[in-house]
């Protein structure tokens, strides 16, 4: 239940044939939010197959390292719960 819960598949075309490949999610990834899921796939071309990895590849890098810092917050107001108390309600 463990590597289903926490990995992903990706279909690749290999030697005229569609193998799938699984790997394991990052720490990390569960730090994104529906809004930059929603933003990064509607910036996806969806009529040309290399615009799109092109895409893909440029803006996964920035994605990422947003994903990062997010995961680094958490821990962060994890292990300091009165500093997140702050952070989080100061509006």
């Amino acid at each position: 239940m463990f590597f289903k819960n926490n990995s992903a598949t990706i279909d690749v075309l290999i030697k005229n044939s569609i193998e799938q490949v699984h790997f394991p999610y990052m720490p990390y990834c569960t730090y994104i939010s529906e809004e930059e899921k929603v933003d990064f796939y509607n910036a996806l071309p969806t009529d040309r197959d290399k615009e799109k990895i092109e895409v893909l590849v440029n803006n996964s890098t920035d994605l990422i390292r947003r994903m990062k810092i997010e995961y680094q917050f958490k821990k962060f107001f994890i292990n300091y719960p009165l500093i997140g108390v702050f952070v989080y309600h100061t509006e």
